[in-house]
């Protein structure tokens, strides 16, 4: 099988997206809000999906709309004073992972069981270039706001209190973060799939966090860390013609495994 540009356009972008935000979730130490941002993207994807087949209009528009409207009150309850956000973030995994199963099974009643399959599996071999450029713009995104606010992002991770008496808006900041995490994954997941996201999210960044020697170069880390797994994997789904997403997973994990053997610890 040849490999087509699209499909290489694709995994890049799904690449350059999920880097960007997944350095943010290792410097800030979010793993457990990343990985339940997953269930909001899944049901925020099958509201889309549902909504663009019954209404019509961008289903990309629709999804998006869909996952800021389920974040909103978690940024809420997050926001509150003495809110403990591994307890806000469970209670909110429960209410989006329930919801959407719901979603899931509407939506395979009026869309193409293709379609809803790769909401969980991801294809990008499935995808044109349409897609492309649709993930491309909320790829541009996420890397723009960790371009513009990597440091502020840091200072707020390392010591809240001290940016705060610094005068840094650390709310805003806040926000920034968990807007960009929900419309990256969203946006993205329709190439990813549920499964994908969920490695994709936290394993580049915890493999630039095993290997920089300091907080710059994070960034840089996560990005080659996230194109080679999507290059190698893509590679290997075609040569040996299986699921492309499972094959990137696997070597992203690789790399991670790779990456912190040489410091002697596992995970």
């Amino acid at each position: 099988m040849v490999v087509r540009a699209e499909w290489v356009a694709a995994v890049l972008t799904s690449a350059v997206g999920f880097a960007s935000v997944s350095a943010l979730v290792a410097v800030r130490r979010a793993y457990f809000l990343a990985a339940g941002l997953t269930h909001a993207a899944l049901l925020a994807a099958s509201v889309g999906l549902l909504a663009s087949e019954l209404v019509g209009g961008s289903r990309l528009a629709w999804t998006l709309a869909a996952m800021l409207a389920a974040v909103a009150p978690l940024a809420r309850a997050l926001g509150r004073e003495g809110a403990d956000p591994e307890r806000v973030s469970a209670v909110f995994v429960a209410a989006t992972a329930s919801l959407s199963v719901l979603a899931l099974h509407q939506a395979a009643a009026v869309a193409p069981a293709a379609e809803v399959l790769a909401l969980v599996v991801g294809d990008p071999l499935l995808t044109s270039w349409e897609d492309v450029a649709e993930a491309g713009s909320v790829a541009s995104l996420a890397a723009a706001v960790l371009a513009l606010t990597y440091r502020e992002q840091v200072c707020a991770a390392v010591d809240r209190d001290g940016a705060r008496l610094a005068g840094l808006r650390v709310w805003l900041y806040d926000l920034l973060f968990l807007v960009a995490l929900s419309v990256a994954v969203a946006g993205l997941l329709r190439l990813s799939g549920f499964v994908l996201a969920h490695v994709y999210l936290l394993l580049p960044g915890a493999t630039a966090m095993a290997v920089a020697e300091r907080a710059s170069a994070v960034p840089l880390a996560s990005l080659l860390a996230a194109v080679a797994a999507g290059l190698v994997g893509l590679a290997v789904a075609v040569a040996a013609d299986v699921a492309p997403s499972g094959a990137i997973g696997l070597a992203m994990l690789a790399i991670y495994a790779a990456s912190t053997a040489r410091r002697g610890w596992w995970p």
